[in-house]
């Protein structure tokens, strides 16, 4: 007779053994995503992020679809990043002409109505000047020390470094009659919204990801080894998402990689991955670089016909909310800490070859349960920042007020609700209509 759990495995958050398993023995596939985020971070981040893919050895392996895809996109990011630096100069210089046609003249009228001196009017003008001048060296000296920019396509050192990392780990090109299939296939799936790739229906290459997991688990088959695929994308043919937090990969994945491969799948993002190279690997990742990473956009929160415009909410409301996430961010990460402290106890405890057999069982136990709390507390940190960011998104860009999507208003509704925050004056009635 079949037990709940191991009939039902797929629907189970992976365990801190098969986690462990997954970085130590498995196949480590990366998305597209993960190697061009390699040109997103500074210089110090990128190498922290180098160091972590190099602990894995031969056990590291992009799909060829993968690699298409960087090709693909590498230029067009390096200029995304040249043009961010680019437009925060530009909008400086906009800043110093308002400057001299609005308020110069002001303050030279002051000047000659109050009788200034030269030096008293250079008191009120220079550290303006000076100020939005210090800004420019400092975004340009920013911009100096990342190291990407449209110059380097020519000599890209991020490429090279990636050449060298990646070299005899890409997977093998389809043939012309099997890529046929394929297509096919993914086409079949996205038809019945079978995972993965079904949510990519409006890309340019809508069988991407499809491609990435057939190729994934083919290799996954000749190693016989778990299955650990490493992406930034959260969308929900990826993962299992309940109220707006996720959970882990979707069960039918887990299980057809079961099916197909005899092993076990595990999906993380990015600062998962990166977390658990530090704790597992000994990789040299810091606080700092994870903070980093958490700040990245996440891919697929929103898209498809779910995002309808809503309501527009002023900008104190939003500031209000993200206030909220900030304080429940702190509380979740202090919890996080907690958590993790009490693990590492109970391993050392569990060590002690005096420690019965029994009480090593109840203390296995104890740990499995705060291995699900963890995951439980990471899924809540990625969803309380992906809220934080997009709301963000609105103050950064100036905006008095923000368009809120239905998917977004739900997702606060359900972390003002979760963490038992106040619900903002004039919100309630919007979430009520959402």
């Amino acid at each position: 007779m079949a037990d709940l759990d191991s009939s039902f495995r797929e629907y189970y958050p992976p365990t801190d053994e098969q986690r462990k398993m997954a970085m130590t023995k498995g196949l480590i596939s990366l998305d597209t995503n993960v190697l061009l985020d390699a040109y997103r971070f500074n210089p110090q981040a990128r190498e922290e992020l180098f160091d972590a893919l190099e602990k894995l050895g031969d056990r590291l392996w992009i799909s060829h679809q993968v690699a298409l895809e960087f090709h693909k996109n590498r230029v067009n990011v390096i200029a995304g990043q040249a043009s961010a630096y680019t437009d925060a100069i530009k909008t400086l210089g906009d800043l110093r002409k308002i400057f001299d046609n609005d308020v110069r003249p002001d303050l030279s009228k002051l000047a000659s109505m109050v009788a200034l001196t030269a030096d008293e009017k250079r008191e009120i003008v220079e550290p303006i000047l000076s100020s939005i001048t210090a800004t420019v060296e400092a975004i340009s000296k920013l911009q100096r020390q990342h190291g990407v920019s449209l110059d380097i396509v020519a000599t890209d050192p991020v490429l090279k470094r990636l050449e060298k990392l990646l070299t005899g780990k890409v997977g093998n090109k389809l043939s012309p009659e099997e890529e046929e299939k394929v297509r096919a296939e993914a086409d079949r799936r996205a038809n019945k919204k079978i995972p993965p790739g079904y949510a990519d229906k409006e890309k340019t290459d809508p069988a991407g990801d499809y491609l990435l997991w057939h190729q994934t688990l083919k290799e996954a088959n000749c190693r016989k080894v778990p299955i650990l695929i490493v992406t930034r994308d959260v969308k929900e043919d990826w993962f299992r998402r309940e109220k707006g937090r996720t959970i882990s990969a979707r069960p039918e994945l887990v299980r057809e990689a079961k099916e197909e491969t005899g092993c076990d799948l595990i999906l993380m993002d990015t600062q998962s991955f990166l977390f658990n190279a530090r704790y597992y690997l000994n990789a040299e990742v810091s606080d700092e670089f994870l903070s980093q990473v958490e700040k990245l956009p996440t891919m697929g929160e929103v898209s498809g016909p779910e995002e309808v415009l809503l309501a527009t909410i002023s900008k104190a409301t939003q500031q209000t909310i993200i206030r909220a996430c900030e304080d429940a961010l702190m509380r979740r990460r202090v919890a996080l800490n907690s958590n993790i402290g009490r693990i590492e106890e109970l391993r050392m405890i569990e060590a002690d070859p005096l420690i019965a057999d029994h009480e090593k069982a109840r203390i296995a136990m104890e740990i499995e349960v705060y291995g699900r709390e963890q995951d439980e507390i990471r899924y809540e940190l990625g969803a309380l920042q992906a809220v934080k960011v997009q709301l963000g998104s609105g103050i950064a860009n100036n905006a008095n007020s923000v368009t809120y999507t239905r998917d977004l208003l739900n997702r606060i509704f359900e972390i003002l609700d979760s963490f038992r925050m106040e619900m903002p004056v004039g919100l309630s009635a919007i979430l009520r209509r959402a």
